[in-house]
């Protein structure tokens, strides 16, 4: 049985299946001093990490910094970035109702997928920590693509391994950059969010769509609504 025609379901790693405790306070303090070791000042104010990286990149290409200088800042602040969230793999816990999900995603017969800008290293074992690894068709982390989210072909690299068509998908996010992922990819967004304040920021944004609990995803799917 499909549901409305709903071939698969991609989702988000951190906050929508898993909990974790990553310092992205910490994360975001490391990528900074990185940068001002190799002489690089960048202004912080109100970003999330992924924007300080991608207008890192375009700086650096403005300041004339060489191929093999941008590589060894980018590899740096992926260091960085890995070890952060790797600090605390240990107390990774399932979001309630995620395995529950997958197990009557899976017995229907969907694809499942999972775009996440963690690094692989640690959602494979974040996934495997949770029992959720075997429910997983394809993973695909921030290291495992060149243009990872909120940038679409993330997600469109996703779907395309997963080989269903961009209308017979939902992505299932809890944050803004994953609604502008979604919007960017033409693919139908579904939000959930386990995060202070989460749903509101989604609502905000224009989510027509957010569940209050990950067991409503089935239901919503087959047309019973919220």
């Amino acid at each position: 049985m499909r549901l409305l025609g709903i071939e698969a379901v991609v989702f988000d790693l951190d906050g929508t299946l898993i909990h974790s405790t990553t310092d992205y306070g910490k994360m975001g303090r490391g990528v900074l001093e990185v940068l001002r070791t190799h002489g690089v000042e960048v202004d912080p104010s109100q970003r999330r990490i992924w924007q300080i990286i991608q207008s890192t990149e375009e700086l650096l290409k403005e300041m004339s910094y060489g191929p093999p200088e941008r590589e060894e800042i980018m590899r740096d602040i992926t260091g960085v970035l890995n070890s952060v969230e790797m600090e605390n793999i240990d107390k990774v816990s399932p979001v309630e109702g995620a395995k529950e999900t997958l197990d009557s995603l899976k017995a229907m017969g969907l694809k499942i997928g999972v775009a996440t800008r963690s690094c692989n290293a640690f959602a494979k074992e974040a996934l495997q920590r949770t029992g959720l690894d075997r429910l997983v068709d394809i993973l695909l982390a921030r290291d495992d693509t060149p243009n990872p989210k909120p940038d679409p072909r993330h997600l469109l690299q996703v779907i395309e391994g997963l080989q269903v068509p961009l209308d017979k998908v939902v992505f299932v996010g809890d944050t803004t950059t994953d609604l502008r992922t979604a919007r960017g990819a033409g693919v139908t967004f579904i939000g959930f969010s386990t995060r202070l304040g989460g749903a509101e920021r989604l609502r905000g944004a224009g989510c027509e769509n957010v569940l209050e609990s990950l067991r409503q995803l089935c239901n919503f799917l087959s047309g019973s609504g919220v």
